[in-house]
């Protein structure tokens, strides 16, 4: 249980101790989601354990839904900062490809419940404000998208393809709902054994980094344009499966 602190806290007055509190508030979320799997704090008992009527708890989250948006993006910030670190080292763009993702997969295999509260399918049926989209679009949440993206994009640019947003935009989503149910299908199913989650991971890194250095050749091969689009690139998949 979080330890409460002197009631009332006196109100943060600047922009920098808002940010700091509204983390605080964040965070004993995040503690109170740990303590209880499967429910969702409530907004009076957080105001409480930090020590602030919940009055001054509503003016940075008007209902229990845009708190449990901000858990969501917290974790989600977390896993790509991990990420990030271990990629900084590296300048070749298919091994930050593959590293990245290997690492994303590994921050939640490491956190479990953090991936629950981040992808969960369940919504409280009995709460007004229950939470419909896991997740939005925000700046935070944005610019987690553009890192895998840039992961993507990086990979085909260092082979001097140029593939439009359209394309490089479904080739990340293809890639971010593979690898995540690497971790995903393994929690929903327990009572099955699985192989170790980073060899799973690296398996499917490693098909699509196959995939996609087949589609390169074809290109180069073809002297096809060097910019494809998504259209081209579902072409490409007819006519790979009609080869078949």
């Amino acid at each position: 249980m979080p330890r409460r602190t002197r009631k009332f806290q006196s109100k943060a007055k600047t922009l920098d101790s808002q940010v700091q509190l509204r983390q605080r508030f964040i965070e004993t979320g995040k503690a109170l989601l740990k303590e209880a799997p499967g429910s969702e704090p409530s907004l009076r008992k957080i105001a409480e354990i930090e020590g602030y009527s919940p009055s001054a708890l509503y003016r940075y989250f008007a209902t229990k839904a845009e708190l449990m948006y901000a858990i969501r993006e917290d974790y989600l910030i977390r896993s790509v900062a991990y990420a990030q670190q271990r990629i900084e080292p590296l300048k070749h763009a298919e091994h930050r490809l593959s590293v990245g993702f290997e690492a994303l997969v590994m921050f939640w295999v490491e956190n479990p419940e953090d991936f629950r509260h981040v992808y969960s399918y369940r919504t409280p049926q009995d709460d007004v404000d229950a939470v419909g989209a896991l997740i939005r679009d925000t700046s935070n949440i944005l610019t987690a998208r553009e890192f895998c993206v840039g992961l993507v994009r990086d990979f085909f640019l260092q082979q001097d393809i140029d593939p439009d947003d359209e394309l490089i935009s479904q080739l990340t989503d293809a890639i971010v709902v593979a690898t995540h149910g690497v971790v995903a299908i393994p929690l929903g199913s327990p009572s099955i054994r699985y192989c170790p989650s980073e060899l799973m991971a690296r398996i499917t890194i490693q098909a699509f980094v196959g995939a996609w250095r087949n589609y390169v050749s074809f290109i180069k091969s073809n002297r096809l344009s060097r910019r494809p689009t998504a259209a081209q690139f579902h072409e490409y998949l007819n006519t790979v499966g009609a080869a078949g």
